[in-house]
């Protein structure tokens, strides 16, 4: 079978930190533990948005890490959507 099947997406449309101090890092060091590909950006209405791309049991640990949220990064919400991946990302990326 084709590894490719195997991988999942996860959106991550909204979240919500307290405070934003590290953020993106935060998240791009979670995607390099657990060997997750895609993005992280902010958005202009100041939330962040995130695509993994990954092994469906890196995904889940990296929402974890994701809901501790860095230091000084209160996490108040994920809004999280699985979908199909329209393109395949090589490496994780911050925007």
């Amino acid at each position: 079978m084709n590894k490719k099947n195997h991988l999942k997406s996860t959106k991550i449309t909204e979240i919500i930190w307290h405070f934003r101090t590290a953020c993106r890092y935060f998240t791009f060091k979670i995607a390099k533990k657990y060997n997750l590909k895609g993005y992280v950006k902010n958005l202009s209405n100041g939330k962040v948005e995130v695509l993994f791309q990954g092994e469906k049991d890196a995904l889940e640990k990296a929402l974890n890490e994701l809901w501790i949220g860095p230091v000084k990064g209160l996490v108040k919400n994920i809004d999280l959507k699985e979908q199909e991946s329209i393109k395949i990302y090589q490496d994780f990326f911050i925007y």
